[in-house]
């Protein structure tokens, strides 16, 4: 990282190249996925849209977590830890929206945390229905935490 940043490259740059490159090596893994679903579409009858919207909800939601992923890499030298310290995260914003808390929390709290779950917005994607509200959750997060690598970049000792 040292060596890349005495080019004359700025952070912003650094941040986005990475960011496109991670989510075009996560867009290909799945574009490499869907000829199960395709071959199935020959063999039954299921609604080949439905599925593509939920393969652009997958692609949001890797959006978001690339862009997690890469704030905690910033954070420490030690990739291992970075990798466990966003899988725990990651984990953690996803069974927020689930019943895990059922039991410990009460209903009102866990409906105010649900919705800040992605697991709570990638139903709709689920459903092959493209919900604006659950677009600009992705969206915003993404470029929250897009925000939060280039400044940490910056202001990195």
């Amino acid at each position: 990282l040292e060596v890349l940043l005495t080019l004359p490259v700025s952070e912003t740059k650094v941040v986005i190249a990475k960011f496109f490159a991670l989510l075009t090596l996560t867009t290909i893994a799945l574009v490499l996925t869907f000829s199960l679903p395709l071959s199935l579409g020959l063999l039954t009858k299921i609604y080949i849209p439905e599925i593509i919207i939920a393969y652009l909800g997958l692609i949001f939601f890797s959006m978001m977590t690339i862009t997690l992923t890469m704030i905690f890499s910033l954070l420490t030298k030690n990739q291992v830890v970075a990798f466990l310290v966003s899988v725990i995260v990651i984990f953690i914003t996803l069974v927020l929206g689930g019943d895990f808390f059922a039991g410990v929390l009460p209903r009102l709290v866990r409906d105010f945390l649900s919705y800040f779950s992605p697991q709570y917005h990638l139903v709709s994607f689920e459903k092959g229905l493209i919900d604006f509200r659950s677009l600009f959750y992705f969206l915003t997060a993404t470029l929250t935490f897009l925000a939060i690598n280039i400044l940490l970049l910056k202001n990195r000792d």
